[in-house]
């Protein structure tokens, strides 16, 4: 019986561990289903979590891109309100002020501006909420676009710039909306002049797919043009609604981005397709279909009339559109009035891209002012260095360098640091104007501006240049290595004294290498010593020589001739007459033991 109960127990033991075996493997299985489950869980989770910050990144950019957009328009109604209310304001303030028709005209031009503005804001929503509907109407294509486009010939020759045309011998009828395709030739039409500079080429294609001898089935046009072309990066984006490009760097100018946004919405609606893409070296091209075909729309859209080309009434719209001067803000015609009052006129440097808002300050300043004008900020910034003008009035949205840059640039550079800058935008937010001081405005006003604010600031910036020259001017008359380096301007100074005091006893030192020494150009020099200290190029370096050979007389360093080589005069009777003529007395009267106090010096 024993043998009986052991292999009992042995049993019971094996299957106890072959419960506990099966148990454990059961354990695994379920924590390894547990631990999938777990993870294909997780995972999910990350994915979800992936997918909403991706669409929280994407919501987040398109708040930027709508805010910027808005921005934008803000600043398209700002420039044209200036333009109206400034010179309601000053007719309101003087009502015997008599109106000039060249102002009634541009507030009529910029009224027009902001109806077109606020109508491509309609159509975009209209549009975005589907209660846009075509009118198709049966129409003779090769009419139609021959017609619009001989209405840009005006604007071509204004331009100087080559308009072509490539259409085919037929006459050919298709179906669509002719208002629509209007808007849209005008908007490509518009910005490939605008966007050409003088010289280039645009040219308008038009072709035709025919199914047979009778039908024609999709129209396509491309207009071309040899201008700034867009960049690789932004061609994507370029009819995305709300987006627009750096205004300063590409073919867009200061606008709010709606209107090619609103052009390809225009071809969509018709069932077509828009594409851009740039023209070998320089330049670009925009691509577009567009059925034609009666069939392709629904009889609902097509209207029984037939569309009559009013060529009249066409040609009336390009007048327009030629009156709002889209197309010659780029062509600055320089005011450089040099009458005899004017010669030692304060010069004023605009840099505004809008041509309006030039002339609207250059009349409402004076003629108390000489003016120089420029189109965008790069031509500003070489107008700037080679003139050194008293003051400068930018404009902060602008192509090719905006007033931010163009600011930075003036400041930062030895030959303009000096010239106080006042900064024109129609972005009001507080961030636009820190960077605008970071960056060296001295005064920053906000579109639509009043413009005896801006008199103001004019009269108060050129005051306060006057006070800093009268300074500078004494402490030169002081003592030549004692002014304090406090900015660029003090800076140039002390470099300019040092540089004189260097060639002090060569007598060949005269304007020609001292503007060498400088590095700058005769004008550039003369105009900024004199805007700083009152005195021309050659006044400056004899006044430096002077002061100098007034403390070797007044420490008996040698005799009056000794004293007159030594600040490199060979003739002593010529320093004689500077001497005086800068100190007001000779220099035997001053080298006298009494010690005549010099001018600076005396009790008044």
């Amino acid at each position: 019986m024993t043998w009986i109960y052991f292999i009992t127990i042995i049993l019971f033991f094996g299957l106890i561990t072959v419960i506990v075996r099966w148990r454990s493997i059961q354990l695994v299985k379920e924590r390894n289903l547990l631990r999938k489950l777990v993870d294909e869980n997780t995972r999910e989770v990350k994915e979800q979590a992936k997918k909403l910050e991706i669409q929280a990144e994407k919501l987040k950019e398109m708040d930027v891109i709508k805010s910027n957009f808005f921005a934008n328009i803000s600043h398209e109604f700002r420039t044209p309100l200036s333009l109206i209310l400034g010179p309601l304001k000053a007719q309101y303030n003087d009502l015997e002020r008599q109106m000039d028709p060249s102002e009634i005209k541009m507030m009529i031009r910029n009224g027009e501006k902001l109806l077109k503005l606020v109508n491509q804001l309609l159509d975009l929503s209209r549009l975005e909420a589907g209660n846009m509907v075509l009118e198709v109407r049966k129409t003779d294509l090769v009419k139609y676009f021959k017609v619009i486009a001989d209405s840009f010939n005006t604007i071509a020759e204004l331009s100087s710039i080559k308009f072509s045309t490539s259409f085919p011998n037929e006459n050919l009828m298709g179906y669509l909306d002719p208002g629509r395709i209007e808007q849209i030739l005008y908007n490509l039409l518009s910005n490939a002049f605008k966007f050409t500079p003088s010289g280039g080429e645009v040219s308008l294609i038009l072709e035709f797919d025919t199914i047979n001898k009778n039908t024609v089935s999709t129209m396509r046009f491309s207009v071309v043009d040899t201008g700034i072309g867009i960049k690789s990066e932004n061609i994507e984006k370029l009819f995305d609604r709300f987006y627009q490009v750096d205004p300063s760097d590409t073919r867009e100018h200061e606008g709010s981005g709606i209107g090619l946004a609103l052009t390809k919405e225009l071809v969509e609606l018709h069932g077509g397709k828009i594409m851009a893409s740039n023209r070998g070296a320089s330049g670009s091209k925009f691509d577009v279909s567009i059925p034609i075909s009666k069939d392709k729309y629904l009889p609902s859209l097509i209207k029984k009339d037939e569309f009559v080309v009013d060529e009249e009434e066409i040609s009336k719209k390009a007048s327009e559109l030629t009156e709002l001067d889209d197309f010659q803000d780029e062509v600055v015609k320089p005011e450089d009035i040099e009458f005899e009052s004017l010669k030692n006129a304060t010069m004023i440097l605009l840099v505004e891209d809008n041509a309006d808002v030039r002339s609207f300050i250059r009349n409402n300043l004076g003629m108390d002012f000489m003016f120089k004008e420029a189109a965008n900020g790069l031509d500003g910034l070489a107008i700037a260095l080679e003139t050194i003008p008293d003051l400068i009035i930018t404009d902060l949205m602008m192509p090719k360098m905006n007033g931010i840059e163009f600011s930075e640039k003036i400041k930062s550079d030895e030959r303009t640091s000096h010239i106080p800058l006042i900064m024109l935008t129609a972005k009001s937010d507080v961030e636009s104007k820190i960077e605008g001081f970071e960056k060296g405005a001295d005064h920053y006003i906000t579109k639509p501006f009043d413009i005896s604010e801006l008199q103001a600031r004019v009269a108060n910036l050129i005051e306060q240049r006057n006070k800093l020259r009268k300074k500078y001017s004494r402490e030169i008359k002081l003592q030549p290595k004692n002014i304090t380096i406090k900015s660029k301007d003090e800076e140039f100074l002390i470099r300019a004294i040092e540089t004189i005091e260097q060639n002090m006893s060569d007598s060949e030192f005269a304007v020609e290498a001292f503007q060498k020494e400088m590095w700058m150009s005769r004008m550039q020099l003369h105009r900024k010593l004199k805007a700083l200290t009152e005195k021309s190029t050659s006044e400056f370096i004899r006044s430096i020589k002077m002061k100098r050979a007034s403390q070797l007389l007044q420490s008996q360093m040698g005799s009056i001739a000794e004293v007159a080589y030594e600040v490199g005069f060979n003739d002593p009777s010529y320093f004689t007459k500077c001497f005086r003529l800068e100190l007001g007395v000779s220099p035997s009267e001053y080298y006298k033991p009494t010690k005549i106090k010099p001018p600076e010096q005396q009790d008044h």
